[in-house]
Order: structure tokens, then C-alpha cells, then sequence
């Protein structure tokens, strides 16, 4: 067992930073010093006394019945969590885990949901519940696999932060691809500019669900498969990754093997022809209407604050912080300006408040744009690129912008979808940023996109002015979420 003393040598900082990249099916989490993060399912599974409260998420966004219902008047469905496990269970094998999962009474529940809180009206839905799930798979997992107690919790640091620091870019319009949602916002020297955040609900498992369902209009020959089994959610996940491309010089059909492993079972092989199946699930991310199958979708914007004193980015405070600098620099301003005129009596200052007033006044306001969607439609990937660089505040920032699109996430390692989301932009990019190189990174240091958040918490942790962005609890406890306003290094 470690010992842990208050104040760190400086080459053990990185151990004692805990680097937590929580997503909606995998968490990733690790020390700042590892090579690569612990991945495990983000889930918790309790057992349940009475089937009346029985709870459990899907494997996969549930897919609406296309034959009895019309796509334009379809309703989000109650449960579009994946399915998380606790930690007795994830240490089992799969085929185990399954075999449980049907013999006992189990609620199941995964805490995020489509980059949110998972809350729900029913048992565990709500945003203590939520929390406490959070704190309990977390707390396990550093117990577990790293051997840190929680009353060690103490002697270490957590963090979490934007993809451009692991891929080694000081700015990017960057597009994360998760499995349950898609978010895209333009990131310059750490800071995310709030106008151009978009989040879209769907992602890498409802391209998932897509494939499934058109496997199955091709004369899927493992007929058993089921979105509600999890060995069977895993393979289709694995189908997904395996078969699927944007590659247009791929055509026609290819014969493909199918190996089915099964717990208890022979080993059976499958021979499956697969086609334009294959292209057509990842491109549903630039044609989203395909995303009806598996419910309505919402589009979330980051808003204007209207005066929110627990909003840790306030933009009254924020805008009265800056008077406030504004006025100190015009005041040391002004005092040197009586100095000169002392000395020379011909120059004098312009009065001071007039000063302050025009200094403020010439602030640019920030834009207020609003993402432009049709009636009833869904915001394509390209589309959201293209609308969140328009509304960076200036030219200077979209050419930046429009020159490097970086893609992380675990949702979209698709050969060849780079090449194909820079032709869809060229193709609708405006006439002034044409002349511009249009750069999209798909893999930054040939490393996993999936990983490339977790890297940057972990390169930004251990600079040398970290330190001061660390939040203590006692801090925590006095100040509560407006203490993000000192310390965050960007508005989240």
C-alpha cells in the first residue's frame, strides 16, 4: 500500500493526477502518468427487491417501429441509455454476465446519457441518484484497479479537458463523435468559444442500430440477434467497426464471416454478403434523417446567460469583471497622462469617466446567432461544422477554423470519413474562406481518437502552471460552482 505525504516531490505530480473522461458507454480514467486510461463499461447494476421498481437502460438506442408509426410525429422513447454495469459484474466474463443479468432481478442503469445526466422519472432517476451512481462506479474503480483507498482520496487531483491539448493543436474546430451524442465548438489557445458549441443527440451507437437494421433487410443469417442482449449489442458493435467505410471505390457486394461465440455453445461461423449497407449507416451522419429509427433528436445550444448568479460563466459577471480591468488599466492610464500634463501643461487627459464608458462601449458584443435548422429536420455533421464556424466572433478565427476540423471520439473511425466530411464542407464553404487549406485530422499523432481527450487532461495536468487551476474542498464547499469562474481554463 502507498504512503502519500501533503506536499508531492515534483516528478510524482503526475501520479497522484487522477484523469477521469467520462463518457456515455465507456469511462476512461487513469493517472496522468500512464501510457494509456483503464476503458471499462460506465455503469452500475444493483439488485432489486421487487420487480415494481426493476429499472434498466437499453443496449442500444431502441429502435421505433417504422411500419406503425410516421417518422415526423415520432416521440423520444423512455429509455435511451446504454446499459452500464456495476463493478461485481464487470469483472465477469461476458457470457457470465449475460447468464446473471437473465437469472437475477437486476436495475441497470448508466449515469450519462446523450453528454447529460441520466435522469428519468423512474426508480434512481433522479439527480442525487444520478450522482451517487457517479461517485460509486468511480470510487470502486480507483479502489479496484489502482489500489487507492478513499481515505487517500485526498492526497490526488482530478481533471478533465478539451481534445486540442492531447492532439497537439493550439486551435481546432473540433468534432466529438460519442456513441450517444455528437458535439462540435471551436477551440482557440484553451479556450471553447460558447457561441459555437453544438450538441447533437445522436452518435456512434445509433449508427450502430442503423447497420443492425440494415443487415437485417439483407438477409442477416443470425437470426437470434437481439438489441436487448448484450453479447449481441457487443457484436454488432464490433460488425460496425469491422465492416463499415466510407469508401466509394468500394462497391458491389462482399462476402463476409461472421464467427459467433457463445457461452456454453459450439462455435458457429456465418457467411454474410454485405453492400451499400455498409456505406450508407456512417453516411447517416451527413443525411440524419436515417436517425428516425431510433427516435427524435434534439439539437442543444449553449444560450446567452440571463443573469444566473450560480452560472459559473455568467455573462453579467463576466462583463463586469472586464469593466472593472477596463476601468483599473484606464485609471493607471490616466494617472500617467496627468503626469505628462503636469510637465506639460498644453496636453490635457480626456476626463476619466468618458474614457471608461467609450473603452466599454467599443466592446464587440458577443454574437447571438442561433443554429438554423428546418422544420422537422435533423443537423446534419457538416452542417453543424459549418454553422459553428460561422459564428466565431471574427474572420481572423473562422479562416483558423475552417483550416483544421479535428475529429475525436470513439463514434466515427470510419476509413475514409475524413476525406468525405472535407468535401461536403468545400462543396459549401463560403466563397471568402475558399482559398484556405481545409484540413481535417482524423487520427492526431496516429493516435486512437477515443483517447485523445483523456491525453490532453493529461498533458495539461502536469504543466507548470497547473497548479493553479486545482479547486480544494474546502474551496468547493465555500465558493460552490462560482469558483469555476476564477479557475476553469475555458467555459465548458
Amino acid at each position: 500500500m502507498p504512503t502519500y505525504c501533503e506536499t508531492q516531490p515534483e516528478h510524482l505530480q503526475s501520479k497522484t493526477i487522477i484523469v477521469i473522461h467520462p463518457g456515455s458507454l465507456n469511462l476512461r480514467i487513469g493517472r496522468a502518468s500512464d501510457l494509456n486510461p483503464l476503458t471499462i463499461l460506465h455503469a452500475i447494476a444493483r439488485r432489486c427487491l421487487n420487480k415494481k421498481y426493476q429499472y434498466r437502460d437499453s443496449f442500444l438506442p431502441p429502435r421505433v417501429d417504422l411500419v406503425r408509426a410516421n417518422l415526423k410525429n415520432l416521440k423520444m422513447p423512455d429509455c435511451l441509455c446504454h446499459i452500464l454495469y456495476n463493478h461485481v459484474y464487470n469483472q465477469m466474463e461476458g457470457g457470465d454476465m449475460q447468464h446473471l443479468l437473465n437469472k437475477l432481478l437486476l436495475s441497470i442503469e448508466g449515469p450519462p446519457q446523450k453528454g447529460d445526466f441520466n435522469t428519468h422519472p423512474g426508480p434512481g432517476g433522479s439527480m442525487t441518484s444520478v450522482l451517487v451512481d457517479l461517485e460509486t462506479i468511480w470510487t470502486h474503480v480507483l479502489e479496484t484497479h489502482f489500489q487507492i483507498e478513499k481515505k487517500d482520496f485526498k492526497y490526488h487531483k482530478a481533471d478533465h479537458v478539451a481534445a486540442t491539448f492531447g492532439s497537439g493543436l493550439s486551435y481546432a474546430c473540433v468534432v466529438d463523435v460519442g456513441d450517444q451524442k455528437t458535439s462540435v465548438s471551436c477551440v482557440e489557445d484553451g479556450i471553447c468559444h460558447p457561441n459555437t458549441r453544438v450538441r447533437l443527440e445522436y452518435g456512434g451507437g445509433d449508427i450502430t442500430q442503423i447497420f443492425y437494421w440494415l443487415l437485417q433487410k439483407c438477409a442477416f443469417p443470425y437470426k437470434e440477434c437481439s438489441d436487448q442482449n448484450k453479447l449481441d449489442t457487443m457484436l454488432l458493435r464490433k460488425l460496425k467497426e469491422d465492416f463499415c467505410h466510407v469508401n466509394l471505390d468500394i462497391c458491389g457486394s462482399q462476402e463476409k464471416t461472421l464467427i459467433l461465440k457463445q457461452p456454453g455453445k459450439p462455435i458457429l461461423r456465418y457467411t454474410i454478403q454485405v453492400g451499400d449497407e455498409c456505406i450508407v449507416a456512417p453516411l447517416s451522419m451527413f443525411s440524419p434523417e436515417l436517425f428516425g429509427i431510433t427516435g427524435s433528436k434534439t439539437i442543444r445550444t449553449q444560450k446567452a446567460s440571463t443573469g444566473d448568479p450560480e452560472d459559473c460563466h455568467d455573462e453579467n459577471y463576466l462583463r463586469e469583471i472586464r469593466r472593472k480591468g477596463m476601468k483599473d488599466n484606464m485609471e493607471q492610464s490616466t494617472a500617467d497622462l496627468l503626469t505628462e500634463a503636469y510637465l506639460e501643461p498644453s496636453q490635457n487627459p480626456t476626463n476619466e469617466d468618458d474614457v471608461v464608458v467609450d473603452a466599454v462601449d467599443t466592446v464587440p458584443p458577443s454574437y447571438d446567432k442561433e443554429f438554423v435548422i428546418a422544420p422537422g429536420q435533423i443537423l446534419g455533421l457538416d452542417q453543424a461544422v459549418l454553422q459553428s464556424i460561422d459564428r466565431c466572433p471574427n474572420e481572423d478565427l473562422k479562416r483558423k477554423m475552417y483550416g483544421c476540423i479535428l475529429i475525436v471520439g470513439g463514434g466515427m473511425k470510419f476509413s475514409g470519413i475524413g476525406t468525405w466530411l472535407q468535401n461536403r464542407i468545400s462543396l459549401q464553404i463560403p466563397y471568402l474562406y475558399r482559398a484556405e487549406q481545409l484540413d481535417i485530422i482524423t487520427n492526431p499523432r496516429d493516435m486512437d481518437p477515443a483517447m485523445v481527450a483523456w491525453k490532453g487532461a493529461c498533458i495539461m495536468s502536469c504543466l507548470e502552471t497547473a497548479h493553479e487551476l486545482w479547486i480544494l474542498a474546502t474551496e468547493w464547499e465555500k465558493y460552490g460552482v462560482r469558483i469555476l469562474r476564477e479557475r476553469a481554463p475555458f467555459t465548458w
